[in-house]
């Protein structure tokens, strides 16, 4: 029997051999985070833990072990074996080094104390503020009773016998399945949409029917109590309402002024920045003409994180009015464009001396990689935020995406840096809305929502 197990090692060996990736590969995978590529991670931490067994070689394979927790982590993937296997490895090495012993095996584990259900949530309160590396949410194959399975292992210890009950679920246990971890696993007959956040010392589970979208609901309440933690006092942001002085910018329906309109959306966009507890400047505070280039200086002077200027955008009578309309957002980069092209020339002729003062070549100086990224995704950010919050409200408000050009406003910034066309004054409904001033309102609200985002994800 021996021989036999022998000879199926040494056949399976080459197949795993074949596939395996390096440890390096395997953790670029991960760092992607998407589910593809992390699945793939997945299965080639486990080949290379399977390949550091059979040569001996622990280093490579606590590295491949702590690689499957996490991926598993990601995937919602029960790795509880994997996680043991890894604390024994850790165990093993602290002793063959002689080193004394850890005797305090509760100071990463926390004490639940009530479970209780409430308005709809499941609600576990813990003696110590939950932590995100205490909990491991995971989904079972539907193996079990011809039922739908999904565990939550919480590194903590119940104080006393908790039961909870619910008559819309199939199942609902919550054990102390091994020693510092206890299990909660809740049971349905039919798929259930979950997600959880942690607030304090509280663990709250909102389970809900299959496509109900309860994740964002979650993820937002999540992102409310994380922004507390956030010193958002020390980032600095600079507004630039675009135009000033002489340089009225476009003129659209009704003899609407751009310089007017953006520099009332600046101020709302002000508001709402400072009253989220970020600093806030803005390059003009009254109808004065600020050359382009001073514009960015201005910013750069004052450290700033962001740098947002707004205008307004406008087409040709001969174009027709009525057929152009929506918001876009740019980002300083050579357009192959030709919409682009068009928009920064509109917005870039008022300057002349700022374009001689940088030249092309200047220019191109400027473009580096990061900060287009950077800025390539403050667009994306602010662009949702303003669909988002116009959209409720307003019909037609129609996406005209993200977008790069070369606009001089932009040039010398240090910071991520974004141009807002907040929409066609020319267009006779979309005009009307800019000058109302809950539609301002409410545009700098979503503003402020992609900025908010923005530093969320960065």
């Amino acid at each position: 029997m021996n021989r036999l197990l022998l000879a199926l090692l040494f056949f399976l060996v080459p197949l795993c051999a074949g596939e395996l990736l390096t440890l390096d590969e395997a953790s670029y995978l991960l760092k992607k985070k998407q589910t593809k590529s992390v699945h793939q991670a997945y299965h080639a931490f486990k080949n290379i833990r399977i390949n550091a067994i059979m040569e001996g070689d622990t280093v490579v394979q606590k590295k491949a072990l702590q690689g499957i927790v996490n991926a598993g982590k990601l995937l919602h993937v029960d790795v509880i074996k994997y996680s043991d296997e890894l604390a024994n490895l850790g165990a093993s090495n602290s002793q063959s080094k002689e080193q004394k012993p850890n005797t305090d095996t509760t100071s990463s584990v926390n004490n639940l104390l009530s479970a209780r259900w409430k308005y709809g949530n499941i609600v576990l309160n813990f003696k110590n503020k939950i932590l995100e590396n205490q909990v491991h949410y995971f989904i079972l194959d539907k193996k079990f009773n011809n039922k739908y399975r999904y565990v939550f292992d919480i590194k903590a210890n119940a104080q006393k016998t908790l039961s909870l009950s619910n008559r819309h679920l199939s199942g609902l246990r919550l054990n102390q399945n091994r020693k510092n971890n206890m299990r909660l696993v809740i049971e349905n007959s039919t798929p259930i949409s979950l997600t959880y956040l942690r607030k304090g010392r509280e663990l709250i589970i909102r389970v809900g029917k299959k496509g109900e979208n309860i994740t964002q609901k979650m993820v937002t309440q999540q992102n409310a109590l994380e922004k507390k933690e956030r010193p958002k006092g020390q980032k600095v942001i600079v507004i630039d309402p675009g135009h000033g002085g002489k340089d009225g910018g476009a003129v659209g329906y009704r003899k609407y002024r751009e310089k007017v309109i953006v520099f009332d959306i600046a101020q709302q966009l002000k508001r709402e920045l400072r009253n989220l507890g970020y600093k806030v400047y803005i390059t003009r505070d009254r109808d004065k003409f600020i050359e382009l280039r001073k514009r960015t200086a201005y910013a750069n002077k004052r450290n700033a994180d962001l740098f947002i200027s707004i205008h307004a955008n406008s087409v040709p009578r001969k174009s027709g009015y009525s057929r152009h309309h929506g918001v876009e957002t740019y980002f300083l980069a050579p357009s192959d464009s030709k919409r682009a092209k068009s928009v920064a020339a509109t917005e870039n002729t008022k300057d002349v001396a700022a374009m001689n003062h940088f030249g092309k070549e200047s220019f191109l100086n400027f473009l580096n990689k990061q900060k287009i990224l950077a800025s390539n995704k403050l667009a994306i950010d602010l662009q949702k935020g303003m669909l988002s919050i116009l959209r409720r409200s307003y019909s037609k408000i129609r996406d005209g995406g993200v977008r790069k050009g070369p606009f001089w406003v932009l040039v010398g910034a240090q910071m991520p840096a974004v141009l807002v066309e907040v929409g066609f004054i020319t267009n006779p409904k979309e005009a009307r809305h800019l000058v109302n001033k809950t539609y301002q309102k409410r545009l700098a609200h979503g503003l402020a929502l992609g900025v908010e985002n923005y530093f969320r994800m960065n």
